[in-house]
């Protein structure tokens, strides 16, 4: 009887040693998901920058001169697709800007231009609008090209614009899953200017 139990616990251990080596032998399965690598879909971010006037590129870019600020909203409504490895994806989208032009950098903008208004209508905001196609590579490098328009008035005509093609350069760094810090430097040119003119924004975009 001692003899049958004992030979017993030896196929018992036995046959557990062999399962267990089966199982060791088995490749390990991470639990963790694989990044998606064709992520599609809309998106939508809006947020407030604070806009420099710099002007033509033949002025020093060591000086800073606080009555060239002002203040835009930038929007964006763009497809992503192709996410990568580390959960950014290539976006196509139409950016658009509204912001407003304070009297001392319009006045400016019309000297860089040669353009002369001698009856320009005083006033404290002078708003302008942009719209541009591009893209947002891997969700960080901004590159879009557009159009934009600049408002202003003078006492004789009233209401009068200075249309322009609009190409921007940018750069987005991520603060959390929806909150963007921006950076962008707008290239205003052609059409009613015939000098190429830079406006520098920095802010926040938000994503919904």
């Amino acid at each position: 009887m001692v003899t049958n139990f004992f030979l017993a616990f030896l196929l018992v251990i036995t046959g557990s040693m062999h399962v267990n080596a089966q199982k060791s032998s088995q490749p390990a399965v991470s639990n963790k998901a694989k990044p998606s690598t064709a992520t599609r879909g809309f998106t939508l971010h809006l947020g407030p920058s604070v806009t420099y006037y710099q002007g033509g590129s033949t002025r020093s870019f060591d000086t800073f001169e606080t009555d060239r600020l002002s203040w835009q909203v930038n929007g964006m409504l763009g497809y992503g697709f192709n996410k990568n490895n580390a959960n950014r994806s290539n976006i196509l989208g139409i950016f658009g800007t509204g912001g407003y032009t304070t009297q001392r950098v319009l006045n400016q903008m019309l000297t860089d231009q040669s353009l002369v208004v001698a009856d320009l209508a005083t006033s404290k905001y002078y708003n302008f609008y942009q719209v541009e196609g591009g893209m947002l590579i891997a969700e960080i490098l901004r590159l879009s090209t557009g159009v934009g328009v600049q408002h202003y008035a003078t006492t004789s005509t009233g209401d009068e614009q200075l249309y322009y093609v609009s190409s921007t350069a940018g750069l987005s760094f991520a603060l959390g899953s929806s909150v963007n810090w921006v950076f962008d430097v707008n290239f205003i040119h052609g059409r009613d200017f015939n000098n190429t003119v830079i406006r520098a924004s920095t802010g926040l975009s938000i994503a919904f």
